[in-house]
């Protein structure tokens, strides 16, 4: 509730307006000139949640009031898309959009005051994310031995351990009579995929390129890929059922980047629309397809409304 305070101490500071009002008879609601309003609360927006947080807030409105959304800090971008989606906030500082009847505020370029300390998201391991993945995306060695799962993905027994206790601590497993089992599994996909985009994949970039020509990008489904790359992001969810155009363009590779000038679409380039990143996920492929799990998180990591309707498209179809 710390954060709910400050935001609201400071937006009551930054307008000099008395009548905001912390509302003591409800938890987490503030009063605004008369209105009031119910607050959620979410320490982080990235591009990988906003549209989590956005159908959260849509979902849950059970008091019938308008609402706020409360974070430590918000990316012109990302206000921006809660303001298309018409979702009021205040940040930490006391900047904000809200707008509700005839009532609206306005705020912007109030600085944080840290103290010092790091991030307060909570960071997951490398390995984790790539274990996880693993189970998600094979079920039934969820309830392997250590033995056997060790012997598959490669990882020390210590590694899967702290991967099954992480688990265990957040819920997403549950011991039965049958064995061990993934629990509330839509809902560790969206977590997995908020860790992978927030912590794993910006490690992974090795490379950036462009495409040679207008045409040559044009035609990107006819550049070959060498063995050992594969389309993930816009690329992929295009390969998986046609209906995304793409705007970005990310492969995965086990192999070294320069194999795919020999095509001779590309070219090098530090700051081109050709992402590459290094494969990381353990088990078989698809030929030169990023498995599915992987072009979702691809997606939800764009913060891009498009991106958003194309993983909702994939998501139904089943991951």
């Amino acid at each position: 509730m710390e954060l709910f305070h400050e935001a609201i101490n400071n937006l009551r500071v930054a307008t000099g307006n008395d009548n905001i009002a912390i509302d003591d008879k409800m938890d987490k609601s503030v009063c605004i000139n008369g209105i009031g309003f119910c607050c959620e609360i979410k320490k982080t927006i990235s591009n990988a949640n906003i549209f989590s947080v956005i159908d959260g807030i849509n979902n849950t409105n059970d008091e019938g009031m308008p609402m706020i959304l409360i974070t430590n800090k918000l990316y012109p971008k990302l206000a921006n898309t809660l303001a298309d989606n018409r979702i009021n906030w205040i940040d930490k500082a006391g900047n904000c959009d809200i707008r509700h009847e005839n009532l609206t505020i306005k705020i912007s370029g109030q600085k944080n005051i840290t103290s010092g300390s790091t991030s307060s998201v909570s960071k997951t391991s490398e390995t984790n994310i790539k274990l996880i993945l693993f189970f998600l995306q094979n079920p039934e060695s969820i309830n392997w031995s250590y033995r056997e799962i060790q012997e598959k993905v490669g990882l020390s027994l210590g590694t899967i351990t702290k991967a099954f206790d992480l688990l265990k601590t957040k819920r997403y497993l549950v011991q039965t009579d049958k064995g061990r089992r993934i629990a509330m599994r839509e809902e560790l996909i969206e977590w997995w995929q908020q860790q992978y985009n927030e912590f794993l994949k910006p490690k992974l970039l090795i490379h950036r390129m462009s495409f040679r020509t207008p045409d040559a990008r044009k035609k990107w489904k006819e550049m070959p890929l060498p063995e050992g790359m594969y389309w993930g992001g816009d690329c992929g969810a295009n390969l998986v059922d046609g209906y995304l155009i793409p705007g970005e363009f990310e492969i995965y590779s086990e192999v070294v980047s320069s194999l795919l000038l020999r095509t001779g679409a590309v070219v090098p380039d530090p700051n081109g629309e050709i992402r590459i990143y290094k494969k990381f996920w353990i088990g078989d492929d698809k030929e030169n397809l990023a498995p599915t799990l992987v072009i979702y998180a691809d997606l939800m990591g764009t913060g891009d409304s498009r991106c958003h309707e194309a993983a909702l498209r994939i998501k139904e179809n089943g991951i």
